[in-house]
């Protein structure tokens, strides 16, 4: 998952199973603002710029398959029908299988490391569906408000409207994949 802003640009470069890809940088209203003091440039006004609070990638597969990398956690990975199939969230990795969510538990047996299908608890779903929501509503809000920066996008000369359609159809309450592949 992507930690360091290098780490994001790399992702955008090299996420090449995405078809269409964009590296928002995300602003926080009038919390993330600042005033900035008079300089010579600035022929003695004071000037305010806005402060990025978060970076999100997301990105489309040739399938409509989304991804949101929102920072390093959380990310969501919804199949081709806006099913949650995989999430990464609070130090966490789950998968979807047979409509149901899932954590995998990495478990080392001498050279081999395996993936343990745990049930989650409720109190584990309510939390990572309230993130979903928290990142949706905030996509959204970014959608209507354009409170946002475009760092980078793949292709160049991409309109989003991948990004706006799904943004239309995206559902706050999470629904589970058939299975975690794409």
């Amino acid at each position: 998952m992507a930690i360091e802003e290098s780490d994001r640009e790399d992702l955008l470069r090299e996420a090449t199973r995405f078809s269409k890809r964009v590296l928002l940088a995300l602003f926080d209203g009038e919390s993330a603002r600042m005033t900035v003091l008079p300089t010579p440039l600035a022929h003695d006004e004071r000037q305010e710029i806005a402060m990025v609070q978060v970076h999100v990638f997301i990105g489309c597969r040739s399938n409509g398959a989304i991804s949101v990398y929102w920072e390093a956690q959380p990310v969501f990975q919804f199949n081709e029908q806006g099913q949650l199939r995989r999430a990464y969230f609070s130090g966490n990795k789950y998968a979807a299988r047979e409509g149901k969510l899932y954590r995998l538990d990495r478990e080392r047996r001498g050279d081999q490391v395996q993936n343990l299908w745990s049930d989650i608890t409720d109190e584990e779903l309510r939390k990572l569906q309230q993130a979903w929501r928290s990142v949706l509503s905030s996509l959204l809000e970014v959608r209507d408000k354009l409170d946002c920066c475009i760092v980078g996008q793949v292709p160049p000369d991409d309109d989003l409207s991948w990004l706006r359609t799904w943004l239309g159809v995206a559902h706050p309450e999470l629904t589970f994949s058939a299975n975690p592949n794409a």
